[in-house]
């Protein structure tokens, strides 16, 4: 008989509750010397850095459009919204993902490194100290979690870029 791990069985049959235990995949990444870390769901793949074509007017998150596989992606340096300066100059990634909801067009955050895979549950994550709030940059930050005897500070990828984007987007599809 085949073990199916929760999330497996959550997905084979939505009748399936997942509990606080179940563990969920993250990616850790670094930005300065602060550890993020974002759901694996919406990765699509990790990029080596490449030249970026500026887009005049847009905002200062945006570092500029790569071309990924035939596709337009608008490339952001979130740095300045999570009150961290970036360390490298050169040899970062690019962390490709898709948008929130059934916008499927990814975007790109860039990272000074990124660190590994790893699994928590609910209950490994606490609430951020001031609770989250709705547009802000604390809406961003979806938890604290200790890895390696460090703190990371858990994502909502759903707030990794604004509303803002959306006209950006039509451009750069």
């Amino acid at each position: 008989m085949v073990q199916t791990s929760p999330a497996r069985a959550f997905e084979a049959d939505p009748s399936a509750r997942l509990t606080r235990e179940d563990p969920d995949t993250f990616l850790t990444f670094s930005i300065g010397r602060q550890c993020f870390a974002v759901s694996v769901a919406p990765v699509r793949e990790i990029l080596d850095e490449q030249p970026f074509t500026p887009l005049p007017d847009s905002s200062s998150e945006v570092v500029g459009l790569i071309d990924a596989r035939g596709e337009g992606v608008a490339v952001y340096d979130i740095s300045h919204r999570l009150g961290v300066m970036p360390e490298l100059e050169r040899g970062r990634r690019i962390i490709l993902m898709e948008r929130k909801g059934n916008d499927t067009r990814p975007i790109g955050i860039i990272a000074d490194s990124v660190l590994s895979v790893v699994e928590l549950t609910q209950d490994e994550i606490e609430a951020p100290p001031g609770g989250r709030k709705e547009g802000g940059g604390s809406a961003l930050v979806k938890g604290v979690a200790r890895i390696a005897g460090g703190l990371v500070l858990v994502l909502d990828h759903r707030h990794v870029i604004g509303e803002e984007a959306d006209d950006l987007f039509d451009f750069a599809s």
